[in-house]
């Protein structure tokens, strides 16, 4: 009977989650000039007072930020402070610019059910144990959470956030 209900409950797919309210690191993985790159960073979200930070050590590495300082290998950061707009922010250098200011903003926590999304299965992220999806967007998405629903991989695809908020 275990084995039955074992079975079972590996028999269901899990479901790729964005909490309200968290503060996770996570792992972005990408192939960038040829190679396999790991960028490692971190994300505060709170929905309830629209606020998103994500900080990326490798500015280069990631397509948004990359677009905006093309070549850039220090820390990147995009900040929304509200539901329209999106700051990259670039602290080394003591810059700051808007980057898009309409429908750009902090994403919602269903961002993530806009698009038909793949599971892709269990992966290892630094260790941690996580459920990994692809969003099937114009600029396919992944995300990863542990088995207790926390962040640990994320990869924007170069999105331009328009529309997922």
């Amino acid at each position: 009977m275990s084995g039955l209900l074992l079975t079972l409950a590996m028999a269901v797919t899990p479901v790729v989650t964005w909490p309200p309210k968290f503060y996770a690191n996570f792992t972005e993985e990408t192939w960038f000039q040829g190679g396999y790159q790991r960028n490692p960073g971190w994300v505060a979200y709170d929905y309830e007072h629209t606020s998103e930070v994500i900080y990326r050590p490798n500015g280069e590495l990631n397509p948004i930020c990359n677009g905006v300082k093309k070549g850039y290998t220090g820390p990147c950061v995009h900040h929304s402070p509200n539901g329209n707009e999106r700051y990259m922010i670039f602290p080394a250098l003591k810059e700051c610019c808007l980057e898009c200011s309409r429908d750009c903003g902090t994403l919602t926590p269903k961002w993530v059910d806009a698009v038909p999304h793949v599971y892709l299965g269990l992966r290892q992220f630094d260790n941690v144990t996580c459920n990994e999806f692809v969003l099937e967007s114009n600029t396919p998405d992944r995300v990863a959470n542990s088995l207790s629903g926390v962040l640990c991989g994320l990869y924007d695809g170069g999105a331009d956030f328009t529309g997922d908020n």
